[in-house]
């Protein structure tokens, strides 16, 4: 997670942010990281479902294929880019980037997020993009709690294109020597912000990774934890926006491993191996 100009949990398979902490109107950041094959062309699921706690919303989001190179320096290449649009806080908005409608998700053109591609590596229509925002009222100021809450989602998943199209630039870069092989990932980021719901406490995220090859399917979970150091004051405003928030996960497939990089009590690192037949 990275707050400000400070990173905590990257890399640590126990600690993160003990003493900053965030407060309502905070901006800051989730890092998801998904290892991937080359073949993830012939998968015909690979999606991450965040459940993003109440107390957040988000505002932007990018996606980027990142890998070592031959001498091990990390090395990043730019997919995607999404803006949250129309969305009310705490008001349990729904989008969807399929204009068909998806998951019982009807579409709506000033919900949908916007998708942009970053560079030539995945074209717009690479992932498909559907969830609710925060739900949470406010009366007098403070969180209502006589009204129930209800956590937002966020699921991204990867198109057949996209998956197509990961895949022959993961080869474009391994035949020009430029990229290491086994080393792909597929990192998230989420630009979130704490929203007027927030109160002093703690925020638990979960993320799940849902993927599927012609020998295997699975879910892999896990979870991460953030404080509120208090309530703050407010600094964001109650209109529809048109931004979006970056998280940071880590999800790997054949083998799958998810990993959320959290602030405080960063859960322990999930890495489940399967070797292809």
């Amino acid at each position: 997670m990275t707050i400000g100009d400070k990173t905590y949990g990257a890399g640590a398979e126990d600690g993160g942010d003990t003493e900053q902490g965030v407060a309502k109107g905070t901006t800051f950041q989730w890092h998801i990281n998904s290892e991937l094959n080359q073949n993830v062309d012939t998968y015909s699921q690979y999606e991450l479902v965040d459940t993003l706690p109440y107390q957040n919303d988000w505002r932007t989001m990018t996606l980027n294929l990142t890998y070592q190179d031959a001498s091990g320096a990390l090395k990043t290449t730019s997919l995607l880019q999404m803006t949250a649009n129309g969305m009310n806080t705490g008001a349990g908005t729904t989008y969807t980037t399929n204009q068909n409608g998806v998951n019982g998700i009807t579409y709506n053109a000033a919900t949908a997020p916007t998708v942009t591609a970053l560079g030539d590596a995945m074209t717009a229509d690479g992932i498909e993009l559907s969830g609710s925002g925060s739900r949470y009222a406010v009366k007098d100021g403070k969180l209502d709690a006589s009204q129930s809450v209800a956590d937002g989602t966020i699921m991204l998943s990867v198109t057949e294109n996209g998956r197509k199209q990961l895949a022959t630039k993961m080869a474009e870069l391994l035949a020009s020597g430029a990229a290491k092989d086994g080393t792909w990932q597929l990192s998230w980021n989420l630009d979130v912000v704490a929203n007027q719901g927030t109160q002093p406490g703690e925020m638990v995220n979960k993320v799940d990774l849902n993927y599927k090859t012609a020998f295997d399917q699975d879910t892999d979970s896990d979870t991460a934890k953030t404080f509120v150091k208090g309530a703050g004051t407010p600094t964001i405003h109650d209109t529809p926006t048109k931004g979006g928030g970056v998280l940071p996960y880590t999800a790997g497939v054949m083998g799958i491993g998810l990993t959320i990089l959290g602030l405080l009590g960063l859960a322990h690192l999930l890495k489940k191996r399967r070797a292809e037949d």
